[in-house]
């Protein structure tokens, strides 16, 4: 029997069509790029994704799971690197691996050397809080004794499990939380994108700069980066697989049908289905005029059918644990696409505005904070983009000539993105047809690059090929690079939140009240304070979704200490980022939740509007405190300067008018005390000058609770 690799590299993998044309490239190309060695790498991935997900599946948590599958892929991989140290590796391979770690590390670099967070979007959170549970728990178990970041994971049993899995992986084999095992996921996935694209580009017949330059656009340019700050981690990851599926699809129907090419395809055929349904779904409408024309060409040869009977079997068997699953959250994302708002609509409000041109190609003006800085870099993305779309329609009609298959799978990611555009308005949508469509609009641009090349002579194209592919590329990372305000790195370590691990042993399990004024700070507070026996006062964004009997439980003792994102002054723990308070101290404000957040490098000034602002202080017995202020009338209601507010406490609730040394006195109780205070009037001017929008009636500045008299 053929081993894997033959099968792979077959020779009628190379004889094709039978047309000289379609392989003129290759014989030049797989001498730089190891498609033997990239495709072995590809089954260690996708046997890993369907190992992982299937026991999900399941309902076997990953920590059982783990060591075994660990133990099978790193047999497996030192097997092939025992097979492939037969042959020395020539420079040219060498030199393709280190162009596509370069690439891939300058991606993820300031992560990576900064130990930040990748991605600071709140589905961020969610991959790695469902990862998290997944590791530790089975799929659907819901106990009330279960902490509150597990209860959030266990709504999520019915979902997409690739990512989550991998993390949980991961995490399992190192002994770190998924978080902190999030930028090697990222830089190990974004790695063999690279290596994807550059193989699914060798089949096409690109030649070999532009098949590396298509591998360099896509990790550096286009949508991916884009995917990375939205946190988009499954279609990051299906777009890993999907490029290599693609590959051994085509050389199954043109090659030899051996068991371990079918082996090979439905493993990572079943490795997108886990990982991505949508993505499975719209990938499979694009390509689906490719990929019927390459198998209606094999049938009418009437090749081996038992190959392919062999291939829908074994398919089959692999994702028939998670077919329910995908059956009901496929239909799950299409009934919540009926109704607005969309899931994800307004992330990329430019695509349907002021930046169409910019935003098709993800260089400018995409996003919700999308603006350039200046007019003339703003004319600049507009000159780039019409050189993308001038390459893209030359290389378009080049595959008219050459491949027609290829250029209705171009016509059917033009007619998605015209019906999500325009038809639906809905600009997530539009992003997600862009992203996974930019396995095949990538290439077509690099094929017309290397098509205007060709018109000049034999002896100059080639270095003309790779000018216009080094400028093309440059040029857009370079645009991107001035203007990446667009998507803001906030620079915030991971350090500073998975130290809160250390609390439980201070505290010794007696309950904790999470207080943050910041919702990113509580999402990954409540993330890491999983150990302990934590109390949110209030359930926002994705924690919304813990279910009601859990965010109304109430502790049997009373709370004595807080984690907070504030800055009390008596903290018995306390890092860059937080403090741990007890809260039977002399009164002190220490944790703010603010509708408009808390300003100023003291954090002292804070913006009233209709919605209450809540001070949580301390007290070491029952006392009469006084809150006191210094007031500033607010710009949403400039006419006049006559400022009320409504003051309640656990005990009282009173209605002052305001003057510019605002105090009032508050009665406490020993322990943890919580003042609500909000503005009576009303806006009268929705929006500033500056743009700003928040409601800012009333302005209070150092602030303060203390022991009256």
């Amino acid at each position: 029997m053929m081993s894997f690799s033959e099968a792979v590299f077959s020779s009628a993998f190379f004889r094709g069509s039978g047309r000289s044309s379609d392989f003129s490239s290759n014989r030049a190309l797989r001498k730089i790029i190891p498609l033997r060695e990239l495709f072995l790498v590809n089954f260690i991935l996708s046997l890993a994704v369907v190992l992982l997900s299937g026991s999900a599946t399941l309902r076997i948590p990953i920590k059982i799971v783990a060591f075994p599958v660990a133990a099978i892929l790193l047999l497996l991989a030192v097997g092939l690197k025992l097979w492939f140290s037969r042959k020395r590796p020539s420079r040219k391979r060498v030199l393709f691996y280190l162009l596509a770690i370069t690439v891939v590390s300058l991606a993820v670099w300031p992560a990576i050397t900064r130990k930040t967070f990748i991605s600071y979007v709140n589905d961020a959170w969610a991959y790695c809080a469902f990862g998290q549970y997944l590791n530790d728990y089975p799929r659907g178990m819901q106990r009330d004794d279960l902490p509150i970041i597990d209860q959030y994971g266990a709504t999520l049993s019915s979902s997409r499990f690739g990512t989550p899995t991998l993390l949980a992986f991961l995490s399992g084999i190192s002994g770190k939380t998924t978080p902190e095992v999030l930028s090697a996921w990222t830089w190990l996935t974004l790695l063999i994108s690279f290596c994807g694209v550059a193989s699914f580009c060798c089949i096409l017949s690109l030649s070999t700069v532009a098949s590396l330059g298509a591998s360099v656009f896509f990790i550096l340019c286009g949508w991916l980066h884009v995917a990375i700050f939205v946190a988009n981690w499954d279609n990051i990851l299906f777009l890993a697989i999907l490029p290599f599926t693609l590959t051994r699809y085509y050389l199954f129907v043109r090659g030899t049908k051996s068991f371990a090419a079918t082996a090979g395809l439905a493993i990572s055929g079943a490795a997108c289905f886990y990982c991505y349904p949508e993505g499975t779904a719209i990938a499979g409408t694009i390509f689906l005029p490719w990929l019927a024309a390459q198998l209606l060409r094999d049938l009418r040869m009437k090749r081996r059918l038992k190959a392919y009977a062999a291939l829908g079997l074994g398919f089959s068997l692999l994702v028939t644990p998670y077919i329910p699953v995908f059956i009901s959250f496929l239909q799950g994302q299409f009934l919540q696409t009926r109704q607005h708002p969309y899931p994800g609509e307004g992330y990329f409000p430019g695509l349907m505005r002021t930046h169409t041109l910019t935003g098709l190609f993800a260089i400018g003006g995409e996003s919700m904070g999308g603006a350039f800085p200046t007019t003339g870099l703003q004319v600049c993305g507009v000159m780039i983009a019409v050189l993308l779309f001038f390459f893209l329609s030359v290389g378009a009609l080049a595959w008219n000539k050459t491949n027609r298959t290829l250029i209705f799978s171009v016509l059917v990611v033009t007619g998605f993105a015209f019906w999500q555009g325009v038809v639906r308005q809905y600009d997530y949508g539009l992003y997600k047809i862009l992203f996974i469509g930019s396995v095949l609009w990538i290439p077509c641009i690099f094929h017309g690059l290397e098509k205007c090349a060709g018109f000049f002579a034999y002896s100059s194209r080639h270095i003309l090929i790779f000018a216009l592919a080094v400028f093309t590329c440059l040029a857009c990372i370079g645009f991107r690079r001035a203007n990446a305000s667009e998507y803001p790195d906030p620079g915030l370590r991971i350090d500073a939140f998975s130290k809160l691990k250390n609390v439980p042993k201070i505290v010794d399990k007696r309950p904790i009240a999470l207080i943050c004024g910041d919702d990113f700070d509580q999402q990954w507070a409540t993330f890491f304070l999983r150990n302990s026996n934590v109390f949110l006062q209030r359930f926002t964004t994705y924690l919304t979704a813990v279910p009601p009997a859990v965010q109304n439980r109430v502790p049997q003792i009373p709370l004595e200490f807080v984690v907070t994102d504030y800055r009390p002054k008596d903290a018995l723990w306390g890092n860059s980022r937080f403090r741990l308070v007890r809260t039977d101290l002399r009164p002190e404000i220490i944790a703010i939740d603010a509708p408009n957040s808390v300003e100023g490098e003291r954090r002292n000034f804070v913006w009233l509007g209709n919605d209450p602002t809540s001070f949580y202080c301390t007290s070491d017995k029952e006392q009469v405190g006084c809150f006191s202020a210094t007031a500033i009338p607010g710009p949403s209601r400039p006419e006049d300067t006559l400022r009320t507010v409504t003051i309640r406490s656990e005990n009282e609730t009173r209605r002052l008018s305001v003057s510019a040394s605002f105090s009032c006195l508050i009665h406490l109780h020993k322990g943890l005390n919580r003042i609500e205070i909000w503005c009576n009037e009303q806006r009268s001017v929705l929006r500033l000058g500056n743009g700003e929008s928040r409601n800012l009636l009333l302005g209070l500045k150092d602030f303060a609770v203390s022991p009256c008299g």
